[in-house]
């Protein structure tokens, strides 16, 4: 069965203007459900069409075999290419009888490749991967590494995070293949969540502090956090952003300028005796700023989704709830 989702300009991770719908294109997967495939990004592309990554399932597989999977469209949101990839995983975890490939982020760089961050479950082993295409799909290179997490793309220099144990966190450098160049230890760090801004400053937050370093991984400055936020924006002009059961603009010194606590983002909680996941933050060239997720009721079954937008200012905009067949899942 196909679902019909709306992927149109207003809910992009790129800067693209909040504007009415231009098109309406069909992703050729069940995308409500974990189990036949879930949507992981969705980037726009540099010829200005769109590139969907999902984490979807092999029906043909003995097992709970799931795949890396890129669907893009062109500008006029027409499918171009379809491709699923499971990088040769065929023996799934004794314990959950599953496996395969599961994909994170994709980023595409200024030679038209994408690279695209993830991992691997085969046996009881877990695998961090950088897998590299062309701008067609073709496997261009496909690595397990030691995990870099928060890929992003930053004045043509692609950026990750490290973490070694629990004890440190590295900022990563990568090249065009994902090979590392170098990194620096981000001092008093163990953040699992990283933004590197356009000036390139690095935000990150770890323990009770939310914390600005220079490249070389040196604290700048630091702020009180009493909260842990699992999304930044990831492109953010100054200072940042963050969100989880807050919502909170930080100056580029790290000042509070605006937040919004829990009951202010979700007032129908409360009467409705529903619930929200927390499942991403955009950025959009107007400074606004969009939440998102899925609605839970009681029994933590899928109601649908929210979609909230807030302007620059914190004030409300516009926003609510919506069934999975209207609004996509993730955007």
């Amino acid at each position: 069965m196909k679902i019909r989702y709306l992927i149109s300009l207003p809910f992009l991770f790129t800067t693209t203007f909040l504007s009415a719908q231009i098109w309406t294109a069909e992703v050729p997967y069940k995308t409500t459900s974990e189990v036949d495939g879930v949507i992981r990004d969705l980037i726009k592309t540099n010829d200005d069409g769109f590139l969907v990554l999902l984490r979807t399932q092999d029906s043909t597989a003995s097992f709970n075999k799931f795949q890396h999977t890129m669907v893009k469209y062109n500008a006029a949101g027409e499918l171009e290419w379809d491709k699923s990839y499971d990088f040769g995983v065929n023996i799934p975890n004794p314990f959950t009888n599953s496996g395969g490939a599961f994909p994170v982020k994709v980023i595409q760089i200024a030679n038209d490749n994408y690279l695209i961050s993830g991992g691997t479950r085969k046996d009881t082993i877990d695998s961090p991967y950088i897998f590299v295409t062309n701008s067609t799909g073709d496997s261009l290179s496909f690595q397990t590494n030691e995990g870099y997490r928060n890929i992003q793309l930053v004045n043509d220099r692609i950026w990750g995070l490290r973490r070694e144990g629990l004890q440190q966190s590295f900022l990563s450098e990568l090249d065009e293949m994902g090979n590392l160049i170098g990194e620096s230890p981000l001092e008093n760090a163990t953040s699992l969540r990283l933004l590197v801004a356009p000036d390139e400053s690095v935000f990150t937050r770890t323990g009770l502090f939310f914390r600005k370093y220079n490249l070389n991984g040196e604290i700048i400055a630091e702020q009180d956090a009493d909260f842990s936020p699992d999304f930044f924006t990831t492109n953010e002009l100054a200072g940042m952003t963050v969100f989880d059961e807050q919502l909170i603009k930080l100056d580029s010194d790290l000042n509070i300028i605006w937040e919004l606590e829990y009951e202010a983002l979700f007032p129908w909680t409360a009467s409705l005796f529903f619930s929200p996941t927390y499942e991403g933050l955009i950025r959009t060239q107007s400074n606004d700023y969009i939440i998102f997720g899925s609605v839970l009721d009681d029994n933590s079954d899928n109601l649908g989704a929210y979609l909230y937008n807030y302007s620059k200012d914190g004030d409300f905009i516009w926003g609510g709830v919506y069934p999975f067949d209207i609004l996509p899942y993730n955007y």
